[in-house]
């Protein structure tokens, strides 16, 4: 079955004042019948990605939609759950900050908040492989990332790729195939391809409720704009979790209803 349902992330960090934003963008995104994807596992810990994720489950609570959610996680092993009811995919990695390039991999489009060299890596790899990012925030102003002159945004790319190899570290030949995908220096030749691109937005922080739902709303309205694209990486040693996240991705993909089986 080909897949129809987006796969949206949404990276960002331990920023406090982004928190109500990405509650309402897991929300929205559930409203939208979407699949929210973080580098959460569903515990609440004060982190951007987490409050993403409670905002889909809150979704949930109140609809009968699915608010369907991939959480990628950063530990010592390798492993899968299959949780809330069947709602959630609870992948396990042991890619360290290499997992924000299986995140850039597996998502169709993302929603990048206030964050350090983390989210500028997430954001960046997402970019490169084509996809759509739309940027929430002053981060021009903190990071040097985004330069803005009324609605135009030009993003300065050498200091994103700087920031994530600072982040991700160096990809290993043993990490393949991110590290064809990824490399530094492949990134840096395609510099241009980078900055010729149409694939992102950028968007002021919103300072009040009505602000916030008004960027969701615009945000999601062009991300949903894309195509399947996300898929999951054939990497040493992950082949049946990929395996199993293609059955899940399948049984999701044409169920609505916020409560059922897997």
């Amino acid at each position: 079955m080909t897949r129809t349902k987006l796969i949206i992330a949404v990276f960002g960090s331990t920023e406090t004042s982004s928190f109500p934003l990405a509650e309402k963008i897991g929300s929205a995104i559930a409203q939208k019948n979407q699949v929210l994807l973080t580098g959460g596992k569903g515990v609440e810990d004060g982190t951007v990605k987490e409050k993403a994720i409670l905002g889909a489950k809150e979704e949930a609570k109140r609809s009968n939609w699915a608010a369907n959610w991939i959480g990628v996680d950063r530990t010592s092993k390798i492993g899968f759950k299959i949780d809330y009811q069947g709602r959630a995919f609870k992948l396990q990695t042991d890619l360290d900050h290499k997992r924000n390039c299986l995140e850039a991999c597996l998502c169709d489009a993302a929603i990048a908040l206030e964050g350090e060299d983390g989210t500028i890596s997430e954001a960046l790899y997402t970019l490169w492989l084509g996809k759509r990012v739309v940027f929430v925030g002053d981060i021009s102003q903190k990071r040097n990332i985004i330069a803005h002159n009324g609605s135009v945004t030009s993003v300065n790319f050498e200091e994103m790729i700087c920031a994530a190899h600072k982040r991700v570290g160096s990809i290993l030949a043993s990490d393949y195939p991110l590290n064809t995908l990824f490399d530094k220096d492949v990134i840096e030749k395609g510099l241009k391809r980078l900055q010729d691109s149409a694939n992102y937005k950028w968007y002021p922080t919103p300072t009040n409720e009505g602000k916030q739902l008004e960027v969701i709303q615009n945000a999601l309205l062009w991300l949903l704009e894309t195509n399947v694209t996300g898929d999951f990486p054939m990497i040493a040693g992950y082949a049946n979790i990929a395996a199993e996240y293609k059955k899940w991705l399948s049984k999701i993909n044409g169920n609505n209803l916020s409560i059922f089986q897997i």
